[in-house]
């Protein structure tokens, strides 16, 4: 079984080339779009200055643009995306690498005052446990992971989140598409 270091490489390789093949097509589009521009000036040159063609020839290249501009919204939301899973997997690579203090979240609205363990714990701060643990991207998220973290669970409850994790654990496909919905 490979370790998740190579799992994470191997999916950020990969999205990585996904992300530069979707930058690449941006541009082609880019410039589809710039060239069709100028066609349209100079049929509008040729039809409404010189008169030498029909009018009706300004659509062809106006739909070329539209359908151009829609096509190029799709990659640009394929980009996007792309851009968002690489840098999921360099998040994950730096958590391996303990290089996570400073990223996202330290949880510090989270720490109560005079709590049993919390501060004994260093639960919440720069670089302390919340933050390690912390993938969450929303504050509803952040708020359930400080819970967790401040009041024990019933052993029921916590045999629950361990099979949660388990199942999680598996599901790195999952996990990647929870992380860009967010």
């Amino acid at each position: 079984m490979n370790s998740p270091r190579e799992i994470y490489q191997s999916a950020l390789a990969e999205r990585r080339r996904t992300l530069s093949a979707a930058v690449q097509r941006h541009e082609q589009f880019g410039y589809l779009r710039l060239g069709l521009v100028a066609v349209f000036g100079y049929v509008a040159w040729q039809t409404l200055y010189l008169a030498a063609w029909p009018a009706w020839l300004l659509v062809l290249p106006i739909g070329l643009f539209l359908v151009a501009a829609s096509v190029h919204t799709r990659v640009l939301q394929r980009r996007d995306r792309a851009s968002s899973s690489v840098r999921y997997f360099e998040l994950g690579i730096a958590r391996l690498d303990r290089k996570w203090m400073g990223v996202g979240s330290d949880g510090a609205v989270w720490q109560p005052a005079g709590h049993l363990y919390a501060g004994d714990l260093d639960l919440f701060g720069a670089g302390n446990l919340f933050q390690w643990m912390n993938r969450a991207r929303t504050r509803m998220g952040e708020s359930t992971l400080a819970n967790w973290l401040l009041h024990p669970a019933a052993v029921p409850e916590l045999r629950l989140r361990e099979e949660a994790v388990r199942e999680l654990a598996s599901d790195i496909d999952f996990r990647e598409r929870m992380y860009m919905v967010s």
